[in-house]
């Protein structure tokens, strides 16, 4: 079996989306991820963001599932704000959950028309679900 068939790279991304008029807050969500699929400790998103509303922040933070409808936060790790242009990788941690995603809280100032995110998913397939 080749890497390529073991390894998940780049989930299918959201195209860049816009955070015009979300005010402080807001939470916004990448898809959803089936965990069975995917080995423990392999999975990571990439949060790629264009921030230039002056005070605008965009927290990452993991969501986690049962049902794939009801989501709660992952409170393991406070993961630092992006306040301005650029991509960050974050790294699920580890634990035991059905299904996650990765979301965003907005905060400070109100979102504009050129202020952008997008979010994609890495991970290596799990041996046992081949």
């Amino acid at each position: 079996m080749s890497f390529a068939s073991k390894h998940r790279s780049g989930q299918q991304a959201l195209a860049a989306t816009t955070l015009n008029t979300l005010v402080a807050a807001s939470v916004v969500t990448g898809n959803t991820l089936t965990c069975g699929t995917l080995a423990p400790g392999s999975v990571s998103a990439l949060v790629t963001a264009t921030i230039v509303t002056g005070s605008l922040t965009v927290t990452p933070k993991w969501q986690a599932s049962e049902d794939g409808t009801n989501f709660y936060d992952l409170s393991i790790v406070a993961l630092p704000a992006i306040s301005a242009t650029g991509s960050r990788f974050v790294p699920l941690p580890d634990g035991s959950w059905r299904y996650v995603r990765l979301a965003l809280t907005t905060a400070g100032a109100t979102g504009g028309a050129s202020d952008f995110y997008a979010i994609s998913y890495s991970g290596d397939i799990n041996p046992f679900y081949v």
